[in-house]
Order: C-alpha cells, then sequence, then structure tokens
C-alpha cells in the first residue's frame, strides 16, 4: 500500500497503528460480482461506515482552512478513503 500510495513513512506507522488493514478487510464486499457496474460504487458507500481520515496529520483541534489544505495536499488519499478510488 505505501507503494502503491505514495504513503510517507508517519502515515504508514499512523496506518499500522491504527489498524487501517484490519478496516480495509472487513471492508471488502461482494458488490463487483453481484451489484450491476453502474450502481457498485454507491452500493460501496452505503456500506461504508467508518472513515480514517488520519493521513491527513492534522491535529484533534483544527480550522477548517487547515482541513481543506490538507484534504488538498492528500487529495488522492482523501478520494480513495471516500470511495475506494484508485
Amino acid at each position: 500500500m505505501t507503494r502503491r500510495y505514495g504513503w510517507t513513512k508517519d502515515v504508514l506507522i499512523n496506518n499500522i497503528e491504527n489498524r487501517a488493514f484490519e478496516k480495509y478487510l472487513t471492508n471488502q464486499t461482494n458488490f463487483d460480482d453481484t451489484v450491476p457496474e453502474k450502481y457498485r460504487l454507491q452500493a460501496k458507500l452505503a456500506v461504508k461506515d467508518e472513515y480514517n481520515f488520519d493521513f491527513l496529520e492534522v491535529g484533534i483541534e483544527h480550522s477548517e482552512a487547515e482541513l481543506e489544505a490538507a484534504i488538498i495536499k492528500n487529495v488522492r488519499t482523501f478520494l480513495i478513503e471516500m470511495g475506494g478510488w484508485g
């Protein structure tokens, strides 16, 4: 995943500590085989109930501007987290 998504060392450590791989595995579905293509993304988003934005590396208390800047800096990872793009 580090090579695929270009994670930094800090992001990798954070994902290991937060057991992101286990969360990723529990998010697996059979939608690719069972749901018509035009509804797959919508179905995946409907069952995804937990998002991990630790890769943004903003503190617990942050401004909207700080959050926006972090999302823009990490837009690819953000989009992947929101909907499995990539």
